[in-house]
């Protein structure tokens, strides 16, 4: 039986202001993409391209979609599926279980793009989609992380260098961190 699963994609702009004053974010819209499909939910990352219409999403389900946004002007209209990849490990299998759980990507300058897991905290990098990962060395700190509150977020600097951040702090007093990847080293 497939599953009617839905995810809300929120568009919204700044308003211009002038450079001493706070920018405010202003509703313009918003857009239900349904998919039925047992695999669809759970999305958990998105990266836009810089053509501001071509997508990269990974679902906690062990997906990597790609797609594109149509709209006019600043509203989206409809979302277009063009692929669904199933992440793979590093042995080149599909990932399965809880080794699924994608949360974050970054696109790197180079076309190739990058995933943080939850559960079994870890960030692998991919060369393009279908490819197994290079999976990074952990910090110390990730040993320290919640199974389920782990590498939230990713994203590329200016530079090319992967930042992330935990969904929690590694102890209930903080400090809560931030990881820059670095010359091999988070």
């Amino acid at each position: 039986m497939h599953r009617r699963l839905a995810v809300a994609l929120i568009l919204s702009c700044l308003s211009f202001a002038p450079a001493w004053a706070e920018p405010k974010a202003e509703l313009i819209g918003t857009y239900r993409w349904e998919v039925e499909a047992k695999w669809f939910g759970g999305i958990s990352g998105l990266e836009l391209a810089s053509d501001g219409r071509r997508f990269y999403a990974v679902s906690d389900r062990g997906s990597l979609l790609l797609g594109e946004f149509e709209r006019d002007d600043d509203v989206l209209n409809s979302v277009h599926l063009i692929a669904r990849v199933r992440l793979k490990q590093s042995k080149n299998d599909p990932l399965t279980g809880r080794f699924r759980d994608a949360e974050g990507i970054a696109l790197r300058d180079d076309g190739s793009f990058c995933i943080s897991f939850e559960h079994t905290h870890r960030t692998g990098c991919y060369a393009f989609a279908g490819a197994p990962p290079v999976i990074l060395p952990e910090h110390p700190d990730f040993k320290r992380l919640h199974e389920n509150s782990t590498l939230e977020a990713l994203a590329v600097d200016g530079q090319n260098r992967l930042l992330t951040i935990p969904e929690n702090a590694p102890t209930p007093t903080g400090p809560f961190p931030a990881y820059r990847w670095e010359n091999g080293a988070w």
